[in-house]
Order: C-alpha cells, then structure tokens, then sequence
C-alpha cells in the first residue's frame, strides 16, 4: 500500500475501513465467487492531495470535470482511493468557521 497522506490515525482507520469493507463483501456476495478461488493480492493506493489524485486521473485519460474518490486498474490490479477526509480535516484546522 502507497500512501500520500502524513495523519497515521486516520490511515489507520481508513484501511481498517477497508478491510471492513473486504470481508462484508465476501459474506453478501459469497455464492457469486467460484468454487476454488483464490484471490490475488490487491494493490492500493491513497492519496491525500486532491492535486496529486486528480494530476493522476488526468494522466490515465479521465475527464478534466470528472468528480473521481476512486478507480480500479483491472490490468494492474491497482485500487486508487483519494482520502477526501483528510483534506476536509486539514481545512477544517487551517480556516475554522467565525461565528
């Protein structure tokens, strides 16, 4: 896993997140996986620059307007994932709200 984002905490929770999501997946869709599988590891990779996610996405071809958190590279086998909590967190300490 390959990550841009520098908050240990919240990468902590985000891949357990992600793992959460991984073994929920096998128990609803289960019967869909053919007898004898074995799954191949998976590649992931978060970002926690909206800049360096969308310079990304703009090199593979995606649209210049398209509002991507994530994508699958099938040939690679690559997940690519923008921690948007992150950044929102980030603002959130540098621009609080004035009441």
């Amino acid at each position: 896993m390959f990550v841009s984002d520098d908050d240990p905490l919240d990468l902590s929770l985000y891949v357990r997140t992600l793992e959460q999501f991984y073994y929920e997946f096998l128990i609803y869709f289960a019967d869909l996986i053919k007898p004898g599988y074995e799954p191949i590891p998976l590649q992931a990779v978060i970002f926690g620059s909206r800049a360096e996610f969308q310079a990304l996405c703009q090199k593979l071809g995606f649209p210049k307007k398209a509002n991507l958190l994530g994508f699958y590279q099938q040939e690679k086998r690559i997940l690519f994932l923008y921690n948007i909590k992150g950044e929102e967190m980030t603002r959130m300490y540098l621009y609080p709200t004035r009441l």
